[in-house]
């Protein structure tokens, strides 16, 4: 099944692949001189969805010299080896902080996708470990960002911002010509949602403060144009509006967890505390639920530095309120 595409301002193009019952969207933004694709989706996207639409509006795929991957999830990654076969003189290049797991789908699964296994009781369902490993194929970077940087296009130069939170590489792009940012999954809203716009499943950063801050970087270029991953094209209002919205789910569920342990008798783990917090936050199916604990254990990891919360070890880890502590 292919994509579908357009064209949101000159040279700068949206292309939505499918994603199963939601899409991913990739972006390609042309300059005088060359053109950049923003995320190379699944394994089947760069074939099916970007040449096709590349070609249909007469972009020259010769000019696709940057591939930029906004961070190491499979469906921004994984078409990459699919990229650098069809284009083979584009450069492909990410953060230097996702690059171990950007060239590793193991790694990504292992580190990234099970990450709270064994200390939480959390794990992916074996048949989504095989759709990871079966629509993504990883391909070695040409190149990983580590600070400023701008991708001259000519008479187009658009900026990579380090956007962290989501992951720790999870990088924007912010074009001035159009005064568009590109934020992939960097900034994530209320809920992930499938195509036809139900919610899919919570919103799933990581760590909390670099997240808020990356949300506040990005509204602080007041955008005219904020394109994600999986959301629709957001304009003007609607762009400052998705972007608070996003600063207030995290807030939110930060100050709730806090709440929920200071009415607790005994000590909750992190299982306990997603099924009391999943229904107040958000209206996904309870099968979608444990991916709340990403962004939660964020919040009780930080609450717990700063030494509101005591994390008692497991497995499962469970948490209390610290003696004394008040956030």
């Amino acid at each position: 099944m292919e994509g579908t595409g357009q064209e949101l301002a000159p040279g700068l193009h949206r292309i939505e692949a499918p994603l199963g019952e939601r899409f991913v969207a990739c972006y390609v933004i042309s300059g005088d001189d060359s053109a950049l694709l923003y995320d190379s989706g699944v394994d089947a996207t760069p074939a099916a969805s970007i040449v096709p639409y590349c070609e249909s509006v007469g972009i020259d795929l010769e000019r696709l010299r940057w591939v930029v991957i906004s961070h190491c999830d499979v469906d921004h990654m994984g078409g990459d080896a699919a990229i650098k076969e069809l284009l083979p003189g584009a450069s492909l290049v990410a953060h230097a902080a996702d690059q171990p797991l950007i060239e590793d789908v193991d790694r990504i699964i292992e580190e990234r996708y099970r990450e709270f296994r064994d200390d939480h009781g959390i794990d992916l369902d074996p048949a989504m470990t095989e759709w990871c490993r079966d629509v993504a194929r990883a391909a070695p970077l040409d190149s990983a960002i580590d600070g400023p940087t701008h991708i001259d296009l000519g008479n187009r130069s658009v900026e990579v911002m380090h956007t962290p939170g989501h992951s720790e590489g999870s990088i924007a792009l912010w074009d001035p010509v159009s005064s568009a940012a590109l934020t992939s999954d960097a900034v994530l809203g209320e809920s992930l949602h499938l195509a036809d716009g139900r919610p899919a499943f919570p919103p799933t950063y990581r760590r909390p403060t670099p997240y808020l801050a990356s949300i506040s970087q990005v509204r602080s270029r007041r955008p005219e144009l904020l394109l994600t991953a999986h959301e629709p094209a957001f304009r003007g209002d609607q762009a400052i509006g998705f972007l608070e919205r996003s600063r207030r789910f995290a807030e939110r569920l930060g100050q709730l967890a806090f709440e929920r342990l200071e009415l607790a008798n005994e000590p909750q783990s992190t299982r306990q505390l997603i099924d009391l917090l999943a229904p107040l936050v958000g209206d996904w199916d309870p099968g979608a639920w444990m991916f709340l604990a990403n962004g939660l254990v964020g919040h009780l990891e930080e609450l717990t530095a700063a030494g509101f919360v005591e994390a008692i070890g497991g497995p499962p880890t469970r948490w209390q309120l610290a003696s004394g502590g008040a956030a």
